[in-house]
């Protein structure tokens, strides 16, 4: 899945999957890579922690709401191993879901905190956001009609149409729709209480 931050945020936010309020715990893998022109010359151990400040740096950079996840909510390894020939490895993250606040837009900020062999960790993408929105009641495909009675004061407009709409859970009950108004580019976000 692509990052779903513009590309001037000051880190990545990747959005994996939408989490179901049912399921108490789910595991989901994330990845560190090694970049360059060949693979890993020699195993590279990547040591990982997490970075609540980054939550607040993008926060207030790109004016969201991100909540970084108590370290009760989720296990994660200290450290992965890229081997020699690979150019990545995986890293496990169990999401105990029953501990989330529900209530908050749940983010988990992982950072790379040293690798070993003195290769270099990359200022743009050492740092990453994963949103983990749990699954909202509204989140579903909608009937979705516009009725324009206003004559040709918008071109694009004109008539009544209607067309199948899926509603994405992007927060708590805030839900993401393709599109501005299902007509000009952009997104539309509904916020229900």
């Amino acid at each position: 899945v692509g990052p779903t931050s513009p590309a001037t945020a000051p880190y990545r936010v990747y959005v994996p999957q939408t989490l179901d309020p049912e399921v108490d715990e789910i595991s989901l893998n994330a990845f560190v890579t090694y970049t360059g022109p060949n693979t890993a010359p020699a195993d590279i151990t990547v040591s990982l922690g997490v970075d609540a400040g980054a939550v607040t740096t993008y926060n207030t950079k790109q004016s969201s709401n991100y909540f970084q996840l108590p370290a009760t909510a989720y296990e994660m390894p200290t450290s992965v191993v890229i081997k020699k020939g690979e150019r990545k490895a995986n890293v496990p993250i169990k999401l105990k879901v029953a501990a989330f606040d529900q209530t908050k837009e749940n983010g988990l900020a992982l950072k790379i905190t040293g690798v070993s062999n003195g290769t270099g960790v990359s200022g743009n993408f050492g740092t990453v956001i994963y949103s983990l929105p749990v699954k909202s009641v509204w989140e579903g495909t909608y009937t979705y009609t516009i009725h324009n009675d206003y004559g040709t004061i918008d071109a694009n407009i004109g008539g009544t149409f209607s067309e199948e709409v899926t509603l994405s859970t992007i927060g708590p009950n805030k839900l993401y729709l393709q599109y501005l108004w299902r007509t000009y580019s952009g997104e539309t976000h509904y916020q229900f209480n």
